[in-house]
């Protein structure tokens, strides 16, 4: 009996160095933070702010991500109502002439009872998109003020692992990122306030101790217009430089 008992532990020993040497992302953490022009508004459930990931699977060890193959804010999937999710989601349709949204996870903020809210989605077995945390919390993930006290951006923490339903691997070097703000995820129209630079995806490494950050600096947010749907309008008390989206960080920990 002690034999077998010394063969299984030996057994699970040797799976978890197996792991190990063949995932080296598993321990690894990413804070990821973004900033508004001015305040970000956390207590508002007609608010919301996406990130947005795209962190494929692939058993290439030589696969190189295409940094154009990313989330694109281009509207949300237009052949369903606003009572689904994906009616609501501003991500996960496309307008003639976009280019294809490609993403496995996303983060939202947004606020219910005038208390801020941290959900997580992503894609289930069929494709389609769920929400499957609306409570996430980490001590490392929380509203970011600037040098003045204001309180002007947002940080969250995750294990790349994580990603992608836990399908993220050590081929993967790289994911692309979109970031973007529009209405209420939960009862709003998909309405698209403000992304990325020209709705761009950008490149994140996941090597760790490299920090990256990049500035998007300017005065007029997107307002994106999407036919059949409402013309964007920002909710009442609510400026352009709440919404605006200037800067990103990110750093990877192990």
């Amino acid at each position: 009996m002690k034999k077998i008992i010394y063969f299984f532990l030996s057994f699970l020993v040797l799976c978890s160095c197996a792991r190990k040497a063949t995932d080296p992302n598993q321990n690894k953490v990413m804070q990821f933070s973004f900033r508004v022009k001015d305040q970000i508004i956390l207590d508002r459930n007609d608010l919301t702010y996406y990130v947005l990931f795209y962190a494929p699977k692939t058993d290439d060890e030589n696969f190189v991500l295409n940094p154009n193959d990313g989330p694109r804010i281009n509207a949300p999937d237009l052949t369903k109502g606003v009572e689904l999710l994906e009616g609501r989601l501003p991500f996960v349709g496309q307008l003639p002439g976009d280019q294809e949204s490609k993403w496995t996870d996303f983060f939202f903020i947004t606020a219910s009872g005038g208390k801020t809210i941290i959900g997580r989605g992503r894609k289930d077995e069929k494709g389609n998109p769920v929400i499957y945390d609306r409570n996430y919390v980490n001590q490392n993930t929380k509203p970011l003020t600037d040098t003045n006290g204001k309180v002007n951006g947002f940080q969250i923490e995750f294990f790349i692992n994580s990603l992608n339903n836990g399908q993220n691997n050590s081929n993967t070097k790289t994911i692309t990122v979109n970031l973007a703000s529009g209405d209420s995820i939960d009862n709003g129209f998909g309405m698209i306030y403000d992304n990325w630079r020209n709705n761009t995806p950008f490149s994140l490494s996941l090597i760790s101790e490299v920090q990256q950050t990049e500035q998007d600096i300017n005065s007029a947010i997107v307002m994106r217009k999407v036919v059949g749907r409402p013309d964007p309008a920002l909710p009442a008390a609510i400026s352009p430089d709440n919404v605006n989206i200037v800067e990103y960080m990110a750093r990877v920990t192990e």
